[in-house]
């Protein structure tokens, strides 16, 4: 089986997302996770079990462990609506940072269902008291003052949190 050429959905300074396989019904959309060796956007592969059952296939990734707060976030979200409105179904998965960006993106990407796995919810202590060991990342989504910034952020591209 032969597979259309990637396509670029959206390419911002520190947010991006390639499609594989762009012209089927379904839509599968894989996030980035949390790297620790994390220099730059990692390379786009199609998965053969996506692409072998005749889906779509779209990365969003992230530059750094931004947890897809960043500048390009409203402009990211306006591209992944438009994009996948002739998919006929849209579904997700992501695992810890992915899995937080999965949650932000849901509404923008229409998703129909979503695997999380260790989603990140560290801008919800009250909620995840047990999440101790990333304290110092958290502060992306509290600017280091407790207040979540996140829900700012959903509003700003037209979401509630979840």
């Amino acid at each position: 089986m032969s597979i259309a050429p990637p396509q670029i959905v959206f390419e911002g300074k520190f947010s991006r997302a390639i499609c594989q396989n762009p012209h089927q019904s379904r839509l599968l959309v894989a996030f980035d996770h949390r790297s620790f060796s994390r220099e730059s956007f990692a390379p786009v592969t199609p998965w053969k079990l996506a692409i072998n059952r005749e889906y779509s296939q779209l990365n969003v990734q992230v530059r750094d462990n931004d947890y897809y707060l960043n500048d390009d976030l409203p402009a990211l979200c306006k591209a992944l609506r438009r994009f996948t409105k002739p998919f006929a179904q849209v579904c997700g998965i992501g695992f810890s940072m992915g899995g937080f960006g999965a949650l932000l993106l849901s509404k923008a990407l229409r998703l129909d269902h979503v695997v999380l796995v260790s989603p990140q919810r560290l801008d919800f202590p009250n909620q995840s008291p047990f999440a101790v060991d990333m304290v110092e990342e958290a502060e992306v989504f509290t600017g280091g003052s407790g207040a979540s910034l996140c829900g700012n952020c959903q509003q700003d591209a037209g979401y509630r949190a979840v």
